[in-house]
């Protein structure tokens, strides 16, 4: 009885630590849609520093690749390109505002946004 109540309580904690640490989902639906945050419903998102975002493409017919443009000094990020159904996470040590955008040819007409990263 003992450990299955051990187990229980261990279990629970991993749980919860993992929720605690869930990166920011930002969906790319289309070229046309661009980025989309499920938090926000456009490509601009907030985070504290330590957070992350996790990239996801669900264009079923484009690559994507989401790279900043603007970052603060000694940090700037890519992911590699997506393809569909493909997902990448990115964590933000710096507080700073980045701007970002799809690096794809002229993909970047309609995808960009702002991450901002509070201390």
């Amino acid at each position: 009885m003992r450990w299955s109540a051990l187990v229980a309580l261990v279990f629970l904690a991993s749980c919860t630590h993992k929720a605690s640490n869930a990166c920011e989902v930002v969906e790319i639906p289309s070229l046309e849609a661009g980025f989309v945050s499920k938090s926000t419903g456009n490509a601009n998102v907030t985070l504290k520093v330590g957070g992350c975002i996790e990239f996801v493409n669900n264009d079923p017919i484009n690559v994507h690749l989401a790279q900043s443009i603007t970052a603060p000094a000694g940090f700037s990020f890519a992911t590699p390109n997506l393809l569909s159904g493909s997902r990448e996470e990115v964590a933000f040590n710096l507080a700073g505002e980045i701007e970002y955008i799809c690096a794809i040819s002229d993909h970047a007409r309609t995808m960009r946004g702002k991450i901002t990263v509070l201390p």
